[in-house]
């Protein structure tokens, strides 16, 4: 009688789990059957799409539409160079030029303008400035760079610095990971727009080559625009690269009494020149800090 009820028990438990099986094989294929559906469904749109596309290209001897055969011709865009998601190597504030005694109060004040400009959205900059704690980084940058006759290095620097200056230092040198200055989205990395390198130049910046936000703590909001807007201008006739001269740049400051930088100041601290040397720079990113560095490379 018990092996009669234990072989029971058993067949009700093979016929239990053979249903759970065919049950979940069945559910399997269905859904295998709908995917398998869904990618051929996709395949033959893009099919459709691709064929559409390959029948619209034009024949080996038509070429472009012309505007006399009723074509449309390409509408050229103006983008300025100043506006660069990361600038030129020569686009950026040449700190070196704050250990000249007569340079200093000028690249001070169009730092602390330009430091303003980048992360002055920021609470925590703007709770730092509050505070004075931006002007005393400031000065113990200055400090520091005089003590070693400007022979800076970042990693020097950042030594040098009481804990909670490097802490706010670095923050700005690592930025975040995308930004959009326009939009006033993340914060960009210090670097992209300060140049720390001890070159023997006493210029503060390469006008040809400097950033909207250089422009802005150069001057002020009008007078940037103003240059972007002429040499708009000057595209618009040959649809090739200008840049607003010293003459028209003179002709500007004219007009902006209030600008922190005035006409005389233009010999003083501004080069002009576009000449450029290839391959000065090469740039990296540092695995542990995860900030961008740039070594000037052997002449």
């Amino acid at each position: 009688m018990n092996i009669i009820i234990l072989i029971f028990s058993f067949l009700t438990v093979m016929a239990l789990s053979t249903a759970s099986f065919w049950q979940t094989a069945s559910a399997v294929r269905l859904e295998a059957a709908s995917f398998c559906g869904s990618l051929t469904a996709n395949r033959v749109a893009e099919n459709a799409l691709q064929k559409k596309i390959f029948q619209n290209i034009p024949s080996a001897g038509t070429g472009i539409p012309s505007p006399e055969d009723g074509g449309h011709k390409r509408i050229a865009v103006f983008k300025s160079h100043r506006v660069k998601s990361r600038p030129h190597q020569y686009a950026r504030l040449q700190l070196a030029a704050i250990w000249d005694k007569e340079a200093h109060p000028f690249v001070e004040s169009t730092f602390l303008r330009l430091l303003n400009e980048l992360y002055g959205h920021t609470p925590w900059f703007r709770q730092a400035n509050a505070s004075g704690e931006i002007d005393a980084l400031l000065t113990n940058v200055v400090r520091f760079g005089k003590s070693v006759e400007g022979k800076v290095t970042l990693h020097e620097l950042f030594s040098a610095l009481p804990p909670d200056h490097a802490k706010l230092l670095y923050k700005m040198v690592k930025g975040t990971h995308t930004y959009t200055l326009e939009n006033k989205s993340g914060y960009p990395p210090l670097l992209d727009f300060v140049s720390f390198s001890s070159g023997s130049a006493k210029h503060t910046c390469r006008f040809p080559f400097a950033s909207l936000p250089l422009l802005r703590a150069l001057f002020d909001e009008k007078t940037a625009l103003e240059i972007l807007s002429l040499e708009k201008e000057k595209w618009e006739k040959d649809h090739k690269r200008h840049v607003c001269t010293k003459a028209d740049l003179v002709s500007l400051l004219q007009y902006r009494p209030i600008s922190p930088t005035q006409p005389a100041d233009l010999d003083t601290y501004f080069l002009f020149s576009r000449q450029t040397v290839a391959g000065e720079q090469v740039s990296g990113k540092d695995t542990p800090t995860g900030i961008h560095t740039e070594r000037r490379l052997a002449k």
